[in-house]
């Protein structure tokens, strides 16, 4: 009978297959610790990346309270300006620090600064420019003011 022999492998035979499906195992290994190494990666990005996020809106929301607490503010004093110069407490705090309402000044004008025309006429078409009939006393605040008007005029004009 003949028998047949199973066939053995060789040894360098198995530990050729063995290296070849060794290296291929770490290669997958390789491309799976890269893969979970980026994707722990983006995550940790995304997180911080949030966590900025979260902190420039609360910034934000920070700032427009403030903003908005500042803009009240204003408006209030706007509101308190308005009531203090309204004309009825300015009148009571003008009267509280002894300030009163003075009363109209009538300036009188002689009826001798009009002279008579030529032809008699005392309509007053011509006044009199050269009055010397008066005392001090009598001047009147319109002669002061347009004596003074002149006496600046000469002295811009001169040279």
């Amino acid at each position: 009978m003949a028998s047949h022999s199973l066939p053995v492998p060789l040894p360098h035979a198995i530990k050729r297959e063995r290296d070849a499906g060794t290296a291929q195992t770490h290669r997958l290994r390789i491309v799976i610790a890269v893969f979970v190494t980026l994707l722990i990666l983006l995550s940790w990005l995304h997180l911080i990346q949030a966590l900025e996020i979260a902190s420039t809106g609360r910034d934000i929301q920070i700032q427009t309270e403030k903003l908005e607490r500042i803009e009240r503010t204003n408006n209030e004093l706007r509101i308190k300006i308005a009531e203090t110069l309204s004309p009825v407490n300015l009148a009571e705090a003008a009267d509280e620090l002894g300030f009163r309402a003075s009363q109209p000044v009538y300036v009188l004008f002689p009826q001798s600064l009009v002279a008579p025309a030529e032809n008699g006429n005392t309509d007053g078409s011509e006044p009199v420019t050269d009055y010397q009939g008066w005392t001090e006393d009598e001047q009147t605040l319109w002669d002061y003011a347009s004596r003074e008007l002149d006496t600046l005029l000469e002295v811009e004009a001169a040279p």
